[in-house]
């Protein structure tokens, strides 16, 4: 029995790190399913933090967690017989019918990538686990900041007032990922 190739520890690897590696390592893949495991890969290793929500869909049930760890590796876990990539989840309540969650966090779902983004969705999860009812959510306050680009250019970006380190550090990673022109 052959042993297929894989990624070991990502440890302090960058979302142009983990493309490469994964270039390199399955070489017959083709390049929209290596982007789509680099975006799943530099999720859980890069851009999850202690104390995200996850929302695991399963047939009609989803489960959400709390991430509770720090990226880490599993070597015992790189045969093909489950995922070494990991973060520590602390499960919360029971499994949830699918059908039981708004519409909007249903919808988000649907994606076909194997990790999304749901903060946009986070007033849909507190819904799901009973912490609000939808006519009670709290709004958050937001302020409007201000960072000139060029000379004639300021960029706008709405935040939270109560705007966490690790969160602004997920803003600026996606803020990077932005560009529509490689010349300076």
């Amino acid at each position: 029995m052959s042993s297929s190739p894989h990624v070991g520890d990502l440890s302090g690897k960058d979302i142009n790190d983990i493309g490469e590696i994964l270039t390199k390592t399955y070489k017959s893949k083709n390049s929209k399913t290596i982007s789509v495991d680099k975006a799943t890969l530099d999720s859980i290793v890069n851009r999850m933090s202690i104390g995200d929500y996850v929302v695991v869909p399963d047939d009609e049930y989803v489960y959400i967690g709390e991430i509770v760890t720090d990226y880490r590796y599993d070597k015992s876990k790189a045969t093909g017989d489950g995922y070494p990539h990991q973060r520590g989840i602390k499960w919360i309540n029971n499994p949830i019918l699918r059908n039981d969650l708004t519409l909007d966090l249903r919808s988000s779902l649907k994606s076909p990538r194997t990790s999304a983004e749901l903060t946009h969705r986070y007033k849909d999860i507190q819904i799901a686990l009973g912490e609000v009812t939808e006519d009670k959510v709290e709004e958050k306050e937001f302020i409007t900041v201000e960072y000139p680009i060029r000379p004639d250019v300021k960029v706008k970006i709405e935040i939270p007032k109560d705007l966490k380190k690790s969160e602004s550090e997920r803003v600026g990673e996606f803020i990077k990922t932005i560009f529509f022109d490689e010349a300076e």
